[in-house]
């Protein structure tokens, strides 16, 4: 009997052994800057999970042999480590960068089976894509993607599946970005020196995030090197920028600043000083970042931005013998805390507090010769906002993994100086992260936002077909708790962002995509997808409308709607021999629907292009010379052309007079195709970078407006109206 009774203790201790689970967890950072690395994949034989936002990864091992650890970072050389794993382990690993033959063009999906519809898009891509004035620019990154254009020629506002640029979330540090325009759109206010990485989500997204219908831009920016002092120093044709990376506390603390500024602003005068017509703007935006991390389990940043566009211009009427002077500013400013802490190996938190203010103001001036006082018109927009989000993730499988989450934004909304709303908003979100099997994944999320509470549920499956064959199927419901209206009549920034009410509740997306992606040949790779969109409680403005002088307006200016959206997208990435090149194609239909305006009829939103087309190629040469292209292709935009102009003088305070445009339907005219080809020369030598670019190389003469134009003969015809023709860059820079 003892015998027997040793015999079962000893099989027991050995299955014990044999099943033994411990958990390998720590962070992966860069060996010179010790900045953790997103987006990195540790693997073990057929299990692979991806490091988060803090460079923290856990994997789970079920056996107490001897294993395989991989450690791998896209520009990184790989790490690979045997160990035995009979309890849990911290192991911190450092990769070092290693020779990349040719930066990716435009986007590298995880490696990792962990988080389903996440694009994450290395930085080092930034600056190899050509840019208008060789000014790099991460938001004009993402639109090589098929699923996202840019409202305008040009511009940084971004379309998402046929939703408005509004809908797009950009989130920059945990701040929420209300714009991200400079000059008028045609750069973002995002510096390319300051980011550190970038995350897209385009059809399904985690519950997590909210606040929009369409999809989510996720920015992090630069830590801060905590080794070596290194910056750099860049001028272009029409701004100057910086960064500084200083190591304050050597592995614990360090601080980094990025700044730019434009430089048009002060030669303008210089051309203009004898015109009595005059026109000017300038723009600027910094970033800064404090990071502390004081052991391996906690990391603290303090961040901060600000950005701000001042455009104005003065006339004089010769006729009426008056001067005419108008003012638009808009900007952002704000800061966030966050801090992160690995409480167990299964178990890290996360507290992200932050505060933003966004506001836009317009103000026009005339006064006549005689006049003691000018007439003055004020128009303003404002939104305060004060967010607070408490995060979970546990980790307890690798084949399970659990993220919860709750937050709170306070808000303060105004249209005039001293006509303010506030109100505020809470949120509860559940995420869910399955490995069913070895080929089969799910993901699924529930969000409750409140008040005029909306459920939010969200299901992804992702299925291996083969091993080069990946298929996707994603439904999600978002909403979009900020509203806002805009007006298509200028170049210029023309939102209102404003609370939701019972007559207006949040918007609401429903979502339906499905994809499949192959990698058929080691040199290519391939993606088709298509989706379907349903919204409703859409707001717009009526028919008619002119201006809001006070919040309490905006409900008698609105009218609520629905639409829809529908698409094909399909995404060919080639790579040989040094050569890179890139297929983008998208097909999308957008229909929109109010009682109150068009006759009650269908109608196409003006961010309506129905065909996009990028093709995208570049060289590496050899570490120093770097050529690429890209050729744009899309239909043309559409707007209303009205049949007459009538003026009419409004009786406000100071009244000036207006227009009132007589339509037949509401965006009856489409313009011509648009086209162009942006090319660019990059070359790096001892600390030195040269960006040479030419943005719409063949000089195409693409029509963004629109307008009435009447001969002698008072006949009325379509004119069109051009922007950008062929523009060269220059942008030289300097690290240390």
């Amino acid at each position: 009997m003892k015998r027997i009774m040793i015999l079962v203790v000893l099989s027991f201790t050995s299955i014990s052994v044999a099943l033994a689970q411990g958990v390998l967890y720590g962070k992966v950072v860069d060996s010179n800057s010790k900045e953790p690395l997103i987006g990195a994949v540790v693997s073990c034989g057929d299990i692979s999970v991806a490091t988060d936002q803090y460079g923290f990864y856990s994997l789970h091992l079920n056996t107490a042999d001897v294993v395989v650890v991989e450690y791998a970072f896209l520009g990184y050389e790989t790490k690979i480590y045997s160990l035995q794993l009979l309890e849990d382990k911290l192991m911190n690993v450092e990769l070092e960068e290693g020779l990349v033959v040719l930066p990716e063009v435009v986007v590298k999906k995880t490696t990792s089976k962990r988080e389903i519809g996440r694009i994450h898009i290395p930085s080092s891509t930034i600056n190899t894509t050509p840019a208008l004035l060789a000014e790099a620019d991460p938001i004009k990154v993402f639109q090589y993607l098929p699923s996202i254009q840019p409202a305008n020629e040009g511009q940084s506002n971004s379309v998402i599946r046929g939703q408005a640029p509004e809908a797009t979330l950009l989130i920059i540090d945990g701040i929420n970005i209300y714009n991200s325009n400079h000059a008028m759109g045609l750069l973002s206010t995002v510096n390319a020196e300051a980011v550190k990485d970038m995350t897209f989500y385009n059809g399904y997204q985690p519950a997590s995030l909210g606040g929009r219908m369409g999809g989510v831009i996720k920015i992090q920016t630069k830590d801060g090197d905590l080794q070596n002092l290194r910056g750099n120093i860049s001028v272009g044709v029409i701004s100057a920028r910086a960064n500084i990376e200083v190591p304050i506390i050597k592995d614990k603390l360090s601080l980094s600043l990025a700044g730019r500024r434009s430089l048009i602003d002060l030669f303008i005068p210089l051309a203009i000083k004898d015109q009595e017509d005059k026109t000017n703007f300038l723009f600027y935006d910094s970033n800064m970042k404090v990071s502390y991390k004081p052991n391996s389990r906690l990391s603290i940043a303090l961040s901060g931005l600000l950005s701000g566009d001042k455009l104005w211009s003065q006339s004089m009427d010769k006729y009426a013998n008056k001067s005419n002077n108008q003012n638009w500013r808009w900007g952002t400013y704000g800061g966030s805390l966050n801090a992160n802490y690995i409480i167990s190996p299964k178990w890290s938190s996360q507290l992200t507090v932050s505060a933003s203010e966004y506001w836009r103001q317009e103000q026009i001036s005339v006064q006549g010769k005689n006049d003691k006082m000018p007439l003055e018109q004020k128009h303003k927009n404002k939104v305060s906002e004060f967010n607070a989000n408490w995060s979970n993730k546990f980790y307890l499988y690798n084949q399970l993994t659990l993220h919860t989450g709750i937050g709170a934004i306070y808000r303060l909304a105004s249209i005039a100086q001293a006509d303010q709303v506030s109100f505020w908003e809470g949120s509860v979100s559940f995420d869910l992260y399955w490995n069913i099997t070895a080929w089969l994944r799910a993901q699924g999320g529930l969000r409750l936002e409140y008040p005029y509470s909306v459920l939010s549920p969200r299901v992804a499956i992702s299925a291996d077909i083969n091993p080069k064959t990946n298929a996707e199927v994603t439904y999600s419901r978002t909403s979009q708790r900020m509203l806002t209206a805009t007006t298509n009549n200028s170049i210029l920034q023309s939102d209102i962002w404003f609370a939701p009410s019972s007559q207006f509740p949040p918007s609401i997306s429903d979502q339906i995509g499905v994809t499949v992606y192959s990698n058929p040949l080691r040199w290519l790779r391939c993606s088709l997808g298509g989706y379907y969109i349903n919204m409703n409680r859409l707001v717009e403005y009526k028919e008619g409308f002119v201006r809001l002088d006070n919040y309490k307006q905006i409900h008698d200016r609105l009218s609520a709607g629905k639409g829809y959206s529908y698409g094909l997208e399909i995404l060919l990435e080639a790579k040989w021999q040094g050569i890179a090149t890139n297929i983008s194609y998208s097909y999308t239909k957008v229909r929109h629907h109010f009682s109150e305006i068009n006759g009650g009829e269908w109608y196409r939103p003006y961010y309506d292009r129905p065909h996009r087309l990028i093709l995208s190629t570049s060289y590496q040469i050899n570490d120093k010379w770097l050529l690429s292209a890209a050729w744009n292709y899309s239909s043309g935009s559409i707007q209303t052309v009205p049949l007459e102009v009538l003026p009419i003088a409004l009786s406000y305070p100071n009244e000036l007079t207006h227009r009132i445009e007589q339509v037949s339907e509401k965006n009856n005219y489409r313009l011509p195709s648009y086209h162009r080809l942006d090319i660019a020369v990059n070359y790096k030598h001892r600390g030195w970078s040269f960006a040479l670019s030419v943005y719409n190389a063949y000089n195409r003469q693409n029509v963004y407006r629109a307008v009435i134009d009447t001969d002698e003969n008072d006949s009325k015809r379509i004119k069109g109206m051009t922007l950008l023709p062929i523009i060269p860059g220059l942008n030289i820079k300097y690290s240390f």
